[in-house]
């Protein structure tokens, strides 16, 4: 598990929203959606979610499929609300 003080808000929302997705894995900012098991309804649940906190388009999903690494997609949404 990861020290909370080294991660940032958007990544530790992120890590707790794929826990949920993906059945309570351990999740890390380095892990990727995709080598995960992520998939297109996945995805859609993802997307969901992360809207519900931090408003629509906050992260696109052509973002997702160029990288899907927790603390790159977590940069873009923080990137993307500023």
């Amino acid at each position: 598990m990861f020290e909370a003080e080294t991660l940032t808000q958007t990544e530790e929302n992120l890590i707790n929203i794929w826990s949920q997705i993906f059945d309570g894995q351990t999740i890390g900012p380095t892990d990727d959606f995709f080598k995960l098991g992520g998939n297109s309804i996945t995805v859609i649940k993802m997307i969901a979610k992360i809207e519900a906190i931090y408003g629509e388009d906050a992260l696109l999903p052509d973002t997702l499929f160029e990288n899907g690494q927790l603390s790159v997609l977590a940069r873009a949404i923080d990137e993307g609300i500023a």
